[in-house]
C-alpha cells in the first residue's frame, strides 16, 4: 500500500508485483501467472503420498504470512469452514519460511516461481485445490504514461519473461 501511494504520487513511475486487480489512477499489465502450491521440505512424510486432500493438510502446522497478504487470503479461503490449522509462525519472508520448514514438518503456500528458487530444499504436495494467485505484472501511473522509454523497458521484461527457463514453473499471461 505505502508503494502504491509512492507510485501514484509519481516518487517512481513504474513497479513489478503481483497485481491485486484494478487500481486506482494506475494502469496494470500483467507479466506471468504464478500459481500457489501446498510446500513441504524434502523428506517430509506428507510427500511420500501420491494424492493428498485437506484432512491430511490440517494434520500437519504451518508457517503463514499476515492476514490481509494474498497470500493469507488464499490460506484463509483453502481452509474456509473447515478446522483451520496450527500456525505457530506468521512471516512474509521467504528465506524464513525456507529455514522453518527445513526444521520442521510445517507446510505453507509458495507461488510456482517461489518454488523455483527453492526446489532444492522444499517440494510441491500433491494437492491440486489451491485458490489463485494474482498474476505477476507492472503497474504504471495512469497519468501520462507510458513514455516510449517506458514502452521499451517493458518490451525488454516482456522478452525476458518470454525466454525465461520456466520448468513449466510460470504460466504466461495473455
Amino acid at each position: 500500500a505505502m508503494l502504491h501511494g509512492k507510485l501514484q504520487a509519481g516518487v517512481f513511475d513504474m513497479m513489478i508485483g503481483l497485481l491485486h486487480g484494478e487500481e486506482p489512477c494506475l494502469v496494470t499489465a500483467a507479466l506471468m501467472d504464478t500459481p500457489f502450491r501446498v510446500v513441504a521440505r524434502h523428506g517430509h512424510p506428507i510427500l511420500r503420498q501420491s494424492r493428498v486432500g485437506l484432512a491430511q493438510l490440517e494434520e500437519y502446522s504451518w508457517v503463514v504470512t499476515s492476514p490481509g497478504s494474498c497470500r493469507r487470503a488464499a490460506v484463509d479461503r483453502l481452509f474456509e469452514g473447515r478446522h483451520f490449522p496450527h500456525t505457530p509462525i506468521v512471516t512474509c519472508s521467504v528465506p524464513l519460511t525456507r529455514q522453518l520448514m527445513m526444521q520442521s514438518n510445517c507446510l505453507t503456500l509458495m507461488t510456482t516461481f517461489e518454488l523455483q528458487h527453492q526446489s532444492e530444499f522444499l517440494a510441491p504436495v500433491a494437492f491440486d485445490e489451491v485458490p489463485s494467485a494474482p498474476p505477476l505484472g507492472v503497474l504504471l501511473r495512469a497519468v501520462g504514461l507510458p513514455t516510449a522509454l517506458h514502452n521499451r523497458f517493458l518490451s525488454a521484461v516482456r522478452a525476458q519473461v518470454a525466454k525465461s527457463p520456466s520448468n513449466e514453473a510460470l504460466r504466461y499471461a495473455s
